[in-house]
């Protein structure tokens, strides 16, 4: 990456001490230093930029180093909403430009957080603003496809902030009152009509139930800061939790939907910590961060015996969105299966579920690192698709002990041919086939093994952490 006017003199990276910040990054360092007392914060001081020869004010904008021993070192960008609403001058612009050029530098891709609150761009500067704008979002995509990219948005995410905001793979918000839209109401009461009130559809809490943008959405700043805090504490790669001291919340307290005893069983078979993500995209299909003895791991995991376990689009979506964060934390993947399939009803097809469920087979099998399956109870349907099995790339499916897999129940089957004598002569010789913990399709090596849950993290531990 280039910044934008060759000119321009350079900045250098200082320390934080008497540096003034807004409340909400106070703060955040607090809690930085409170989990990892070592932490080293390094602040990027703006240089002289220039524009036409017009020199730019960078101030509004903040470009932090994080480094720690406790968890992952990160650069961290913040907007500053005392200057000016925290909208983007053409300073700002060119001093996240050179924020970017500085973490090009860096070859170990440290994560990148995103903290907006914003009223997007300066509109006093409409025309010497429109190229600095543009060309970050197409930088930032850039960034995505190497390393880590959190987004977290509070009070208000307008404008480019809102499509900063969407270029994370982990998207938080602090607030349920948060705003984030293309514009603010001021200017859509005076160029348009719209009869809903703003804040009805472009709140955190709104939009969370209605559209894809948002991962999750907490009481306040604090809180999201923490969940950032957790993953990349996580990412670090302890061995044990006990390496995790205060910095790491056990996973009762780590602000997670409820998990039944089963489920904190199945979690626990895997490793000693696990980190819920996205609690509040869908119940029916959920995904974990699970530290296992011998690294972190992602899971996507349907809770255990649950009959009503079918999957539909906000499923797929959660998982979809899943396997991108898992992708940019570099770590290997488990898919837990436990459903009757896909929702073929209604508002499953009028949700297009038919693409969804196609883009989501095509990501798995696309997985860049190492990945497996495991049938935890049944795997009907289109559930296949997404087990996880050995030609989809895979390096193994693995079926807990007593459970079942096929295109549709044996109930169900022997009703759909109960009037045809053909049908259910050919059924029952197929099913004569079939035997007991699935030995059949072991030996033909469409399942590498039928396990007990307490093998289940030795069984990861040789398959996805191999040399």
């Amino acid at each position: 990456m280039k910044v934008i006017n060759t000119k321009n003199l350079p900045g250098e990276w200082i320390n934080t001490k008497g540096l003034s910040i807004s409340p909400d990054l106070e703060m955040f360092f607090k809690q930085v230093r409170l989990a990892s007392p070592d932490s080293k914060l390094l602040y990027w001081k703006a240089g002289v930029y220039f524009q036409n020869h017009i020199v730019c004010d960078a101030s509004g904008v903040q470009g932090f180093n994080i480094q720690s021993k406790v968890f992952d070192s990160f650069y961290f960008l913040a907007t500053d909403p005392r200057v000016k609403g925290g909208t983007y001058s053409v300073g700002n612009l060119i001093y996240i430009n050179d924020f970017f050029l500085q973490m090009s530098k860096d070859k170990k891709k440290c994560p990148l957080i995103l903290y907006l609150n914003t009223g997007g761009v300066r509109v006093t500067q409409p025309r010497r603003i429109f190229s600095p704008v543009f060309r970050l979002l197409p930088e930032l995509a850039e960034i995505a496809k190497t390393r880590l990219v959190v987004c977290m948005a509070t009070q208000k995410c307008l404008g480019i902030g809102a499509l900063f905001f969407g270029t994370g793979h982990f998207r938080i918000v602090a607030g349920p009152k948060t705003i984030l839209n293309l514009t603010g109401p001021q200017v859509i009461s005076q160029s348009m009509t719209e009869s809903e009130k703003f804040e009805s559809y472009a709140s955190a809490e709104s939009q969370l139930k209605k559209n894809h943008l948002i991962h999750e959405v907490v009481e306040n700043s604090q809180v999201a800061f923490q969940r950032l805090l957790d993953i990349l504490t996580l990412k670090k790669n302890f061995q044990s939790a006990s390496s995790l001291n205060t910095a790491m919340k056990s996973i009762e307290n780590c602000g997670e939907s409820d998990l039944s005893n089963k489920e904190k069983t199945f979690l626990s078979s895997i490793g000693p910590l696990s980190l819920e993500i996205f609690p509040q995209l869908s119940s029916k299909w959920k995904s974990f961060l699970v530290l296992h003895p011998k690294g972190l791991i992602g899971v996507i995991a349907h809770p255990l015996l649950n009959p009503d376990n079918l999957i539909g689009v906000a499923e797929l979506h959660r998982a979809i969105e899943a396997l991108k964060l898992f992708s940019a934390l570099q770590i290997p993947l488990l898919s837990a299966i436990d459903s009757p399939g896909g929702d073929p009803r209604k508002l499953a097809t009028d949700q297009d579920i038919v693409l969804e469920s196609v883009d989501l087979a095509t990501k798995l099998y696309e997985y860049p690192f190492k990945k497996m399956g495991l049938i935890m109870a049944r795997c009907y349907g289109g559930a296949g698709l997404f087990s996880l099995m050995k030609v989809h790339k895979s390096e193994a499916l693995y079926g807990l002990k007593s459970s079942r897999i096929g295109i549709m129940s044996e109930g169900i089957i022997e009703s759909l041919i109960s009037k045809s004598s053909s049908l259910t002569e050919e059924w029952q010789k197929t099913k004569a086939e079939h035997l007991d913990e699935m030995a059949d399709m072991v030996a033909t090596k469409n399942i590498d093994g039928m396990i007990e849950l307490k093998d289940l993290s030795e069984v990861i531990g040789k398959t996805l952490f191999k040399r």
